[in-house]
C-alpha cells in the first residue's frame, strides 16, 4: 500500500510539474501580448462628468471607519483588499487559509515582496451578527468595517473607502499595488506566479513610481440596464449616458495606491452609482495620466461545474476564477496546488 501511494505522489508530482511549465509559458506568451496593447479610451465615446461638474460635490459622504486593522509594518509591497459581506464569515476564513494569506502568497512573488490581507465590509442588520464580526476582528485583526448598511446598494460606497482606508495613514505606507478581489475569488498561484512577474516588469518604472495605473478585466462601450425589473436597473436620472467609458469586472482588479486616493477625492464631484465595477471606472477615467492595462483573458467567470473547472484548468492560462459556493472555492484550490504541500486536500476529500 505504501509503495502505491509513494508511486502514484511520484506520478501526481510529474504530471504537476508538465502542467506548470506548459501554465507558465502560456502565460507569458499571452500576458506579453496583451501588455504591448495598452489602452487608451477611444476617442469617440464621452467620458463622463470629466468636466462637467469640476470641483462641485454632487456625492457628498461622511462615514466613517468603525473598526480597522493595525497599520503595515512598512515592508509589504503587495495590498490586497477584498470587498465582503458581512455575513460571509466562511468565505473570510478560505481567503485567510488559502492563496490571500500573506505566507503562502508570498511563496509566489518575486523576492523582496510581502503582502497584507484585509476585508472591507459595512454594518450588519443585527447586533447578534455584529457580535460575531467583532469576536472576528478580535480574532484576526484585519477587517476595516465603514459604517454605512451592508447592501449591495451600497456596494460603491465600499468600493470608495476601500480606497480611503488605501490612502490613509493606516493603509500600507510602502505598497506598490493594490490587490482588489470579492471574497468568491480564488488566484491559481502557480499561474498568478508568472503573471505577477510579467506585469511588474512591463509596469516598469511605473510600478516602482506607483503612477497611476489600473489593470484588470476592463471592458468599453458598456451599456447600462435600463429593465427595471433588473437588479442591476439605472435609471436615467441615476446614469443619463447611453454608454460606459470603462467598467472595470469586481472580480479582481490591480491598480497604484496613487491611483486609489484620486478616485477617493473626485468621488465628492462625480454623481452615485450603485453598480461599483461602473463606479471606479469612471472615476478612474477622469485621470488625465491614468494608464490601463486589460487582462480580459486571465479570468473565468463561466465555468459553474467542477467537472468543466478541472477539464479547463490545466489547459487555459487563467489566472483569476470566480467560484459560486465555498465548496467550489476549496475545490478549486486544491486543483491549483502543488500535491507535495496540499496533502490537507485529500485529507479533507474536498
Amino acid at each position: 500500500m505504501l509503495l502505491f501511494r509513494y508511486i502514484l505522489f511520484l506520478y501526481t508530482t510529474t504530471i504537476y510539474a508538465e502542467v506548470h511549465i506548459k501554465q507558465q509559458n502560456n502565460v507569458q506568451k499571452i500576458l506579453h501580448e496583451t501588455l504591448k496593447k495598452e489602452r487608451t479610451s477611444p476617442p469617440s465615446i464621452k467620458i463622463p462628468y470629466k468636466k462637467e461638474y469640476g470641483d462641485v460635490t454632487v456625492n457628498p459622504h461622511n462615514f466613517t471607519f468603525i473598526s480597522q486593522p493595525e497599520p503595515c509594518e512598512g515592508n509589504e509591497t503587495i495590498l490586497v483588499t477584498a470587498h465582503s459581506a458581512t455575513q460571509n464569515f466562511q468565505r473570510r476564513s478560505a481567503l485567510r487559509n488559502t492563496w490571500a494569506n500573506p505566507i503562502i502568497l508570498e511563496k509566489y512573488l518575486p523576492k523582496g515582496h510581502q503582502s497584507k490581507l484585509i476585508f472591507i465590509l459595512g454594518l450588519p442588520s443585527n447586533s447578534s451578527e455584529q457580535t460575531l464580526i467583532n469576536y472576528e476582528q478580535e480574532m484576526y485583526g484585519d477587517l476595516v468595517q465603514v459604517n454605512f448598511m451592508d447592501h449591495y446598494r451600497n456596494n460603491t460606497y465600499k468600493a470608495i473607502y476601500n480606497m480611503k482606508w488605501i490612502s490613509s495613514y493606516k493603509g500600507c505606507p510602502k505598497a506598490k499595488l493594490v490587490v482588489k478581489v470579492d471574497d468568491d475569488v480564488i488566484f491559481n498561484l502557480q499561474a498568478f506566479s508568472s503573471f505577477f512577474k510579467n506585469f511588474t516588469d512591463t509596469l516598469g518604472d511605473s510600478f516602482k513610481l506607483s503612477s497611476y495605473f489600473i489593470a484588470g478585466n476592463i471592458g468599453e462601450s458598456g451599456r447600462p440596464q435600463r429593465d427595471p425589473a433588473s437588479k442591476w436597473y439605472l435609471s436615467r436620472k441615476d446614469y443619463k449616458y447611453d454608454t460606459f467609458p470603462m467598467w472595470l469586472q469586481g472580480l479582481t482588479y490591480f491598480l497604484s495606491p496613487r491611483l486609489a486616493k484620486e478616485i477617493y477625492n473626485l468621488s465628492f464631484t462625480t454623481p452615485y452609482i450603485f453598480t461599483d465595477d461602473v463606479y471606479v471606472g469612471i472615476v478612474a477615467g477622469r485621470v488625465d495620466e491614468i494608464r490601463k492595462y486589460p487582462f480580459n483573458q486571465f479570468y473565468s467567470n463561466s465555468f459553474s461545474r467542477l467537472a468543466k473547472q478541472s477539464k479547463y484548468w490545466n489547459k487555459k492560462p487563467y489566472v483569476f476564477y470566480h467560484s459560486h459556493s465555498i465548496e467550489d472555492f476549496f475545490r478549486l484550490w486544491c486543483l491549483s496546488c502543488n500535491p507535495a504541500t496540499c496533502d490537507w486536500c485529500s485529507q479533507a476529500k474536498v
